[in-house]
């Protein structure tokens, strides 16, 4: 049953939240322009804020657009009856 008081105070404030949900978002519009007429906000304050939020609490990862180059995706997935099927997938 964790409280308020429970949680560390890491720095993040209401705007910073809902920037964070804009940047995490799937598909959404992602430029600091945008963040900033969504929000009502100055530029210059989401482009700040987000600098740090980028630099502290998210990590930037490429994604290969793997049908660029004409190949298929195939994902498999092996089930073994004879193992344990917890230690299996470990």
């Amino acid at each position: 049953m964790g409280s308020q008081l429970d949680k560390p105070d890491i720095g993040i404030s209401q705007i910073d939240r809902k920037i964070l949900k804009i940047l995490l978002a799937p598909n959404g519009q992602k430029t600091t322009k945008n963040i900033s007429t969504k929000l009502g906000i100055p530029v210059t304050t989401v482009r700040r804020r987000r600098k740090r939020l980028e630099g502290k609490f998210l990590k930037v990862q490429y994604v290969l657009d793997i049908e660029k180059f004409g190949w298929r995706r195939i994902d498999f997935f092996y089930f073994d009856k004879k193992r344990d099927g917890e230690r299996c997938c470990q």
